[in-house]
């Protein structure tokens, strides 16, 4: 006798917490001295911020290897905006110590195509950065669990 298998439908957005929740407690898991590729640096950046259901700015601090000294959420905004300022970046930067570093900050709306004001601020940090010899290595969106944008990889940096 053959036993029938009944699929139960799930709410995508029942399934999307799910996967959220999943995420939160692999980054959680994640050590930084394990993120050694940039597939890695994509994945440990979701992990981190595809949680938070305002936008927030993240950096990740880099040693002159490109090891991750620290990841630290500089700052929390709105819906759709979080503010940022160079000034502050940088002081950051000069307190981790940090020779090289990469932004990154998300798009609750899953949606992760840059803003103006996302082009302007990269811009804005790489010059900061520059100044104080710190490089800005990428400025990465995270729209949903498989939707980012990286200025690097789209040649904007």
């Amino acid at each position: 006798m053959k036993e029938q298998l009944s699929f139960v439908e799930v709410d995508p957005k029942v399934r999307y917490k799910q996967l959220v929740s999943e995420l939160q407690v692999l980054s959680e898991c994640i050590r930084p001295e394990l993120v050694q590729s940039p597939s890695d640096t994509i994945n440990y950046i979701t992990a981190k911020l595809l949680k938070e259901e305002k936008e927030v700015f993240c950096i990740l601090f880099l040693n002159t290897k490109n090891k991750i000294i620290d990841c630290e959420i500089v700052n929390q905004g709105t819906l759709n905006q979080v503010v940022i300022y160079p000034r502050n970046v940088a002081i950051s930067c000069l307190k981790n110590n940090a020779s090289a570093v990469i932004v990154a900050h998300n798009h609750p709306s899953g949606e992760p195509e840059p803003s103006g004001a996302d082009i302007r601020l990269t811009e804005s940090l790489k010059n900061a950065l520059a100044t104080l010899e710190i490089k800005l290595l990428d400025h990465m969106i995270i729209g949903s669990i498989d939707s980012y944008f990286s200025f690097l990889e789209e040649g904007l940096i």
